[in-house]
């Protein structure tokens, strides 16, 4: 059987001599969708559009954060005027409208990654459907029975499709091309979108998405959303310390300020976030366990009714240990830095 690779393709542009052309009947034609993505000035400008969403929702998020940011330390520093005491009604009323915007703010964020990713998944459908019409038609100018993506894999003499005498077989044949035609055209508008996004950052990534990555849960549960991910690289990630925290009522009373052991906790959980998307495990039901801490430092102390920002980056990637260099800032701030070694594991069995 004659295979013959396509290394570019367009559905107007594509010229075949009537030789080869008469040489892949019956045969199969193996596309390099690789190829065809790079003529297809619609799937590489869908792609770029989804990119520019993406930019525009980080640049939001940056916004809000530095407006609650701005309008939440006037309020801290009142609240930390009090030495504890009970705040009177209108610092309370200030209090209650900051947190009801800071509630606004990520439900309007979270509302517009959900739409993200709905406008994702409406790209790589167009994208695929560009490539099934561009493969289809070389398929058909070529002659073959068949039009399966490079990296494919047949049985062989699938579903009888190569012998052509039979109706029932050219009934196969068809319906086996449609399906492989679809097949490769699906996996590389979706490969196409994953280059495209390569070393760009992911995100910003609601609480939900956090919950999904890691097993913790309130009132350990340390990381609040996730502003920018990328993958096998880093992550910026956000902890909202409020006057609420469990721990404040202990340390210390009068003088509230975030343990260091949970300082070094937050970005941990952070670091397992990005090990978990890195990885693809998220809803796995891995763990993350801490192995080693070196170089912990606390620079700063942190106090309710800031935004602890936790920037953590791969040192080692390996399947199931990690590496990892991180820091917890306010403002721009250095507040602790910290590197850490954390294992990936199976929970025990009960």
């Amino acid at each position: 059987m004659r295979k013959i690779v396509l290394l570019a393709a367009a559905a107007a542009t594509v010229a075949i001599p009537a030789a080869v052309n008469a040489q892949a009947r019956g045969g199969i034609i193996i596309v390099d969708t690789d190829q065809i993505l790079k003529t297809c000035t619609a799937c590489t400008s869908a792609a770029s559009q989804l990119q520019q969403k993406q930019s525009t929702l980080r640049s939001r998020a940056q916004t809000l954060q530095t407006q609650l940011t701005t309008e939440g330390k006037p309020i801290q520093d009142a609240f930390q005027a009090l030495n504890g005491k009970k705040p009177d009604a209108a610092l309370q009323a200030r209090i209650d409208a900051f947190q009801t915007k800071e509630a606004n703010a990520r439900k309007e964020l979270a509302t517009s990654e959900q739409q993200l990713q709905s406008t994702a998944q409406n790209v790589q459908q167009q994208i695929a459907g560009r490539l099934v019409q561009i493969v289809e038609q070389v398929r058909a100018r070529r002659g073959a029975a068949l039009a399966v993506s490079k990296d494919a894999t047949l049985a062989n003499d699938p579903l009888g499709c190569h012998q052509r005498g039979s109706g029932r077989s050219q009934q196969r044949a068809a319906f086996s091309q449609r399906h492989a035609v679809a097949a490769a055209a699906a996996t590389a508008a979706a490969g196409t979108l994953s280059r495209m996004s390569e070393g760009a950052a992911l995100g910003p990534l609601d609480v939900k998405r956090v919950m999904a990555a890691l097993p913790h849960r309130y009132p350990l549960l340390l990381v609040d959303r996730v502003e920018t991910l990328v993958p096998d690289q880093s992550i910026v990630a956000i902890k909202a310390v409020t006057i609420n925290e469990q721990f404040f009522q202990g340390h210390f009373p009068g003088r509230p300020i975030m343990p260091g052991v949970l300082i070094v906790e937050a970005m941990a959980q952070a670091a397992g976030v990005l090990a978990v998307e890195s990885l693809g495990l998220a809803n796995s039901g891995k763990l993350v366990y801490f192995m080693a801490i070196d170089g912990a430092k606390f620079r700063t102390p942190v106090e309710p009714g800031v935004l602890l920002k936790l920037e953590v980056e791969f040192v080692q990637k390996r399947s199931s240990v990690c590496k990892f260099a991180g820091k917890a800032t306010i403002d721009g701030k250095l507040a602790a830095e910290a590197n850490f070694t954390a294992m990936i594991a199976d929970p025990p069995t009960a």
